[in-house]
């Protein structure tokens, strides 16, 4: 969009190319439902005024733990444009400076949210909303802050057709007047739970076709902590290399385990350079070992 300078903008709303599939999240099955039931009531028009002034949807987790994908993969879904704000991109040099580029932006905002549903997306929102916890704070922070506040709450209060979604590594932080008056759905997407149904999800296509895999899931879970999910892929690369290098019968938990041994010790980097978990290459590189199905 002409004049939208706060990020990116998704649009897949026409004959975008189907990047993020929302099926291929067959592990975020809690989230999925959750989000499925904020688009249902946009279509119904179940929304009251109670509710659509608690419209913000939390997205916390670590970095790569697939918070955008996911994200962009419900947009695909539901052919939404996604309108991405980077809030680094709103901070300037004076607290007023950033309180005006905020308004701004809303105002920006309110018009591209019209007529058809849209989601407002802000990356990184400890970086304007988080808790001010200094008694000797001069102000400055917290009027801008508030002015966030303001403008959410005249945002939310008057447009039921806006979905409104953030993301946050650090979502202990975020304010508390925010989270109260607006955080109605916080999605964490790093917990031991999602890592669970990640790898449970791997080993049921892996199961397909090779002929023995014997995955203790609890002890890679525990042995996993701290690595981001985008690190899962070329953990299970490094397994699968080791697999058909030694002509392995099983497929076992030790298996995997040694990879996160030789990662520990350095001999081998897992990469931090996506921001999203590669569905694509993970796809490619477990054609051989599962039925992709009809």
């Amino acid at each position: 969009m002409e004049g939208w300078d706060y990020g990116l903008v998704l649009d897949y709303s026409g004959d975008g190319t189907p990047d993020y599939v929302w099926d291929d999240f067959s592990h975020f099955p809690q989230q999925k439902h959750l989000l499925e039931r904020v688009i249902h009531s946009l279509d119904e028009k179940l929304l009251d005024v109670g509710s659509s002034l608690r419209r913000l949807i939390l997205f916390s987790g670590p970095a790569l733990s697939g918070k955008s994908s996911f994200l962009k993969a419900f947009a695909n879904q539901n052919g939404l444009k996604l309108y991405v704000v980077q809030v680094s991109k709103l901070l300037t040099g004076s607290f007023e400076g950033t309180a005006q580029k905020v308004v701004d932006l809303f105002q920006l905002v309110r018009k591209i949210s019209a007529d058809d549903p849209v989601i407002i997306h802000f990356e990184h929102l400890e970086f304007l909303g988080w808790e001010q916890l200094d008694p000797s704070d001069s102000g400055e922070f917290k009027r801008m802050v508030s002015v966030f506040i303001s403008e959410l709450g005249d945002l939310a209060g008057r447009n039921d057709k806006l979905i409104i979604t953030a993301e946050t590594s650090k979502p202990e932080i975020i304010d508390s007047s925010l989270r109260a008056r607006f955080l109605s759905v916080r999605l964490d997407v790093s917990s031991p739970e999602v890592r669970r149904l990640i790898w449970s999800d791997l080993q049921d296509r892996i199961s397909e076709s090779v002929g023995d895999v014997s995955w203790d899931i609890s002890a890679i879970v525990m042995a996993t902590d701290g690595y981001q999910v985008g690190q899962f892929t070329q953990i299970l690369t490094l397994a699968l290399l080791e697999y058909e290098k030694d002509k392995l019968e099983r497929f076992s938990t030790d298996l995997i385990l040694r990879q996160l041994e030789v990662v520990n010790r350095g001999e081998v980097e897992l990469s931090l350079s996506s921001d999203d978990i590669d569905l694509a290459e993970l796809s490619r590189l477990l054609e051989p070992y599962y039925r992709q199905g009809d």
